[in-house]
């Protein structure tokens, strides 16, 4: 990747783009939904050249947001890396250094309170299994205190063949993870918030665009 390029996010279900508030999905359960929104902070930005030194890092602060009027995301490349690592995100140094402009700014909805911080990762959609009103789902997954914190590690690599990149969030396993029946709301810290963010975390992959 030359200098000046922007690698782009997606979300995909399996194989499949989203589309939001549209495509209907099926979970490994077999339970149907669509999403609307989804909204998550990257932060700690590495880049890797080909032997594996290091070409820039930042301790940048991304939101990237995703909804029916914006399907993707990007954020700035550096270089020409082989290896990006992020964290997924907000180490508890940051959740408590009272900064509140640009990304961290509470306006943008993903704050909660001083004791809590900010929400690392926002999912929301709707789905005939929810208890929700008008079958609503929503995952608003947070939480920096130990012994469940939810920003975690993600590393990838790029193939030299790709002429095009980008950077795929796969929400299958996630869904395929949770029941929308017993769980249609996760809007706390906690264990279960801890298991959904690492879940995700694991679910990023590179791919070659068309």
């Amino acid at each position: 990747m030359a200098s000046g390029q922007s690698i782009r996010f997606r979300a995909f279900f399996g194989k499949e783009p989203v589309e939001w508030d549209n495509k209907v999905f099926r979970s490994a359960a077999g339970e149907t939904f669509r999403f609307s929104q989804l909204a998550f902070y990257l932060s700690d930005f590495s880049w890797y050249g080909d032997e594996g030194q290091i070409l820039h890092e930042s301790g940048r602060v991304e939101l990237l947001k995703a909804d029916s009027e914006q399907d993707s995301m990007q954020i700035r490349a550096t270089g020409k890396a082989k290896r990006l690592c992020f964290r997924l995100g907000l180490d508890s140094a940051t959740q408590v250094s009272g900064e509140t402009r640009g990304p961290l700014d509470p306006a943008l909805g993903m704050y909660w309170a001083w004791n809590t911080g900010y929400i690392q990762c926002k999912l929301e959609g709707v789905s005939s299994a929810s208890g929700g009103k008008n079958g609503q789902f929503e995952f608003h997954l947070g939480g920096y205190r130990s012994p469940c914190p939810t920003d975690f590690p993600v590393c990838l690599s790029f193939a030299e063949a790709y002429r095009n990149q980008e950077i795929r969030l796969n929400l299958k396993p996630l869904m395929d993870a949770v029941s929308l029946k017993k769980n249609w709301s996760v809007i706390s810290p906690g264990e279960q918030a801890n298991r959904m963010v690492q879940i995700i975390a694991n679910a990023f992959e590179t791919a070659e665009t068309k």
